[in-house]
């Protein structure tokens, strides 16, 4: 069973879930919950922190900071 949360810049956030995941596995993945957290610094620089269950891996490509120019 795997999830990935993907974003790149521009996107919209992504979740995809595996192949042959169950609906029940993909409940458990998510009863912890996602929370998405955008900070704005007043250099025009975005950093968005993501809180997800650990059952869940976060490609970050372009994801941790973004230019909002």
């Amino acid at each position: 069973m795997g999830l990935t949360v993907t974003r790149r810049v521009g996107e919209s956030v992504i979740l995809e879930v595996a192949e042959g995941t169950t609906p029940q596995e993909l409940w458990e993945a998510l009863q912890g919950g996602i929370s998405v957290r955008l900070v704005v610094s007043q250099n025009t620089r975005a950093r968005l922190d993501f809180n997800v269950p650990q059952l869940l891996r976060i490609a970050r490509e372009e994801l941790v900071e973004a230019d909002l120019d």
